[in-house]
């Protein structure tokens, strides 16, 4: 089960690499470094600026031009859906009667493609919040990384999102922090549609 988990967690490192660009062309926080497609760094060894750059892509700390190259883009927001989902690892998150509350936020970029953001027919987020709703009912879910996935199935069911950001949130499982999970942004460039 460790060895397993462990290996989750590593394809989950590779997901998030491969989301800010696992080719990574020479990125804007790092002018003196840049990453190779083989993941060599060039450059100042040790640059913290890939890393750096995930935080703040995620924290909205860019902006939507770093994100998509100046492209017009429109995004989708969907916050703090709450949801209570059995779900984690720990032999105290495996009761179906005592459900762990999940916080679950979603961000969809899809395409401007109109003169107007009124003159383009709308992405319908209620797809995504009934799909977040539905958790509840899908039984015993060992890691968010999971839920994160179906999440994003639910927001690419409609063809013109490039792009989302799921972020995932235990609020309740320490006392001493707001909350513990994940992040995750998939491209659909990247995404691999459910089985």
């Amino acid at each position: 089960m460790k060895a397993a988990r462990l290996q989750n967690l590593a394809k989950r490192d590779e997901r998030v690499d491969v989301a800010m660009g696992a080719e990574r062309r020479e990125h804007d926080l790092c002018s003196h470094a840049r990453t190779e497609p083989s993941g060599e760094v060039r450059g100042k060894p040790n640059c913290s600026a890939p890393a750096r750059g995930l935080r703040e892509a995620l924290d909205g700390r860019w902006s939507m031009k770093d994100l998509f190259n100046g492209e017009d883009h429109i995004v989708l927001v969907l916050d703090d859906v709450s949801v209570n989902v059995s779900c984690g690892l720990h032999p105290w998150e495996r009761h179906p009667e005592r459900p762990t509350r999940l916080i679950v936020s979603a961000r969809l970029y899809a395409p401007l493609t109109t003169g107007r953001a009124d003159q383009m027919p709308i992405i319908n987020y209620d797809k995504v919040r009934n799909r977040i709703l539905a958790l509840e009912k899908d039984g015993h879910i060992d890691l968010l990384e999971t839920v994160a996935d179906r999440v994003v199935d639910a927001c690419f069911g409609d063809k013109r999102v490039a792009a989302c950001q799921i972020s995932v949130r235990k609020p309740d499982i320490y006392n001493e922090t707001r909350g513990a999970g994940i992040d995750l942004f998939r491209t659909r460039a990247r995404w691999t549609p459910p089985a």
